[in-house]
């Protein structure tokens, strides 16, 4: 690994980091409108369950996956 002094770290984190939200939150915005347009906002719930649904589920896995790395080393 490169060593970068830590201001130049902290701004590429920031950078990439609101680049990646916001490309998510994009895509949320896009599944939403797409939603609303084909089911006349009936679908709109089943969109909400499902995206949170995944966002507990993803958070799960990245609690687990280290300590099952430390479980297996």
């Amino acid at each position: 690994m490169v060593d970068l002094p830590p201001l130049v770290l902290w701004s590429v984190a920031l950078i990439a980091g609101g680049g990646m939200a916001g490309a998510i939150k994009g895509g949320a915005a896009a599944t939403r409108l797409a939603s609303s347009v084909k089911t006349a906002g009936m679908g709109n719930p089943i969109v909400a369950v499902l995206e949170t649904g995944m966002s507990v589920l993803l958070t799960v896995i990245a609690l687990v996956l280290p300590l099952l790395a430390l479980v297996i080393v």
